[in-house]
């Protein structure tokens, strides 16, 4: 990860530790970044491409697990 980025992770972990930025305000970032991950549930996923659960866990796609829900990242 370049400086730049870390910078901007920083930023924001400060940001939200200092008050600047409220629950609301995560929301729509969190809702932001759903939208341009394309996150999807594992078994959503394997709806939306028409494969079977099973096929779905074992295709390459970058995952998130967030309280033992696996997402899949598919915005590529």
């Amino acid at each position: 990860m370049t400086d730049n980025k870390v910078d901007v992770i920083n930023k924001l972990e400060e940001s939200i530790f200092n008050g600047y930025i409220d629950n609301n305000v995560m929301v729509q970032i969190i809702e932001l970044l759903k939208g341009y991950l394309n996150l999807q549930t594992l078994s959503n996923y394997a709806k939306s491409e028409n494969i079977s659960y099973n096929a779905a866990k074992k295709r390459k796609k970058e995952t998130l697990i967030i309280n033992g829900i696996t997402f899949v990242i598919n915005n590529l």
